[in-house]
């Protein structure tokens, strides 16, 4: 609707803001080609291809990932899918810093479509996803198959909400810990 309005010649904040969006969703994806591995320490960056919530192509992602470019060799890859997912981690090399974002709820990562959502507590809330393969879940025992592409001192930041719940051990922040052992974890509460 905003790329309609858009368009149509009205301008305004929510139409800028999308449009700021787009743009950087266009350059993520011009981006994802271009790696190549220098002698820094490597970076994987995936970010959701649905993002209904519009906070991982947002200026704040931009310049994290930015300074981030000054300090490792950086491959972005946006993901449909937990197949996308697992494919860029096969395919990049020693990662020290693994960043997967999108939406959450504690146990899912999204990178796919939500078919639906319900809010369970006031604090959190409960996704469902079109098909299991469109997140990341606790459930996807595969995950610690690529543990050999990150270095044993790598850092993974589960950018997804809740991902870290504290008032449940079964979250995805601690299953990529059982996964990745040894590695270090940070994902919000």
């Amino acid at each position: 609707d905003l790329i309609k309005k858009a368009k149509k010649g009205i301008y305004n904040q929510e139409v800028n803001l999308a449009m700021g969006l787009l743009k950087n969703k266009q350059l993520l994806l011009l981006d994802e080609d271009r790696f190549i591995d220098t002698r820094k320490p490597n970076a994987l960056f995936v970010f959701p291809l649905n993002n209904p919530f519009n906070e991982f192509y947002d200026a704040q992602a931009m310049d994290l990932l930015e300074l981030t470019k000054k300090k490792y060799d950086s491959r972005v890859v946006i993901a449909k899918n937990e197949k996308d997912f697992y494919s860029a981690l096969s395919t990049t090399p020693n990662i020290d810093l693994l960043v997967i974002a999108g939406a959450g709820d504690g146990k899912q990562l999204f990178f796919g479509p939500i078919k639906d959502y319900k809010n369970v507590f006031s604090e959190h809330m409960t996704l469902f996803a079109s098909k299991e393969e469109d997140c990341l879940d606790v459930s996807d025992s595969e995950l610690g198959s690529y543990v050999s592409q990150l270095k044993q001192n790598a850092t993974i930041l589960v950018a997804a909400c809740s991902a870290g719940r504290r008032d449940t051990k079964d979250n995805l922040a601690n299953f990529v810990a059982e996964s990745f052992k040894g590695r270090t974890i940070i994902a919000p509460t």
